[in-house]
């Protein structure tokens, strides 16, 4: 009752049956997200004065560009445009232990994933941070407070001591997040959502994917050109401060949950990412040499 009318309109950015009857509920003008042909579904497009197509995950249009349609009849052209700002959520303050510890320059990485498919091998990651410390960079490991991230941070922590090697996984919130990554001179992660937060702060973002399709869910650059294009399938492309890798196969990006289509699955292209292939992402987004990493490909799998 509380819901009823409350607002003059209503974006629909979920495909699912509560989000559109929420969405009719609370506004008397609605637009939203529908999905692909569907009997069941015609009653969700009697319900809306704009329809957004929604693209799937193999679709070409990212989801940056595919919200901002929403608002397509009542907004301006250039704010809806094919590159949109994206502004993170507001600064916090750092756990002032983790401040006074941080050295100009550091880095940020974020390992852990959330599902195993979209893991990449925690010993690459140590091949990649190993390497970091030789090279004289502060390196500060991020995740969440779950055993899994836990597990994941714990097997990099022992490669340096914590002057070198800052663990800030548990400690900090979204808000958090972007302060420490706006401080920091890099971000390196996998296909999550912090990944997503570092290329908002306007950082430069090494982003590690596997089975997902860029084209649809890569983090959304900042610093580029219009228009912004990214490729399906690449092994190193870069846009804007993001540089994302992908492993070659003519199956990627199959948009599914790894090669046996379940969470605990492996991705056979995202294990084939080499630690020499990120390190020299890494080095480009930095300007520096690549020379001290080519090569280094079989010695550093």
């Amino acid at each position: 009752i509380r819901l009823w009318r409350r607002y003059d309109l209503a974006l629909i950015a979920e495909p699912g049956d509560r989000a559109h009857i929420l969405g009719w509920l609370a506004a008397p003008i609605r637009s939203g997200l529908m999905p692909g042909p569907n009997r069941s579904n015609w009653w969700k497009r009697r319900l809306l004065d704009h329809q957004v197509p929604l693209g799937g995950d193999l679709g070409n249009t990212h989801v940056v560009i595919e919200k901002l349609a929403l608002l397509g009849p009542w907004s301006d052209p250039a704010v809806t445009s094919e590159t949109p700002p994206v502004v993170p959520p507001a600064a916090r303050p750092l756990p002032e232990d983790i401040a006074s510890q941080l050295q100009p320059g550091f880095l940020v990485v974020h390992a852990p994933s959330m599902w195993a498919f979209k893991q990449w091998p925690i010993e690459s990651y140590a091949s990649v941070v190993r390497q970091l410390l030789v090279d004289g960079h502060q390196i500060v490991l991020t995740g969440s407070g779950s055993a899994r991230d836990h597990e994941c941070v714990s097997a990099l922590t022992r490669l340096a001591p914590s002057q070198s090697l800052i663990d800030a996984s548990g400690r900090l919130d979204f808000c958090q997040l972007r302060t420490l990554l706006e401080r920091s001179r890099l971000y390196l992660g996998p296909d999550t959502s912090v990944t997503h937060l570092a290329a908002a702060c306007g950082k430069p973002t090494v982003a590690i994917f596997g089975p997902t399709n860029p084209q649809r869910w890569a983090p959304w650059p900042t610093h580029a050109l219009a228009p912004i294009r990214i490729h399906r399938s690449k092994s190193g492309q870069a846009v804007g401060n993001v540089c994302i890798l992908q492993g070659r196969g003519s199956c990627v990006p199959c948009g599914k949950a790894g090669c046996d289509d379940h969470r605990d699955s492996l991705s056979t292209c995202l294990q084939a990412v080499s630690p020499a292939e990120v390190l020299d992402a890494i080095a480009a987004q930095l300007g520096q040499d690549l020379k001290p990493y080519q090569g280094q490909a079989e010695a550093l799998r």
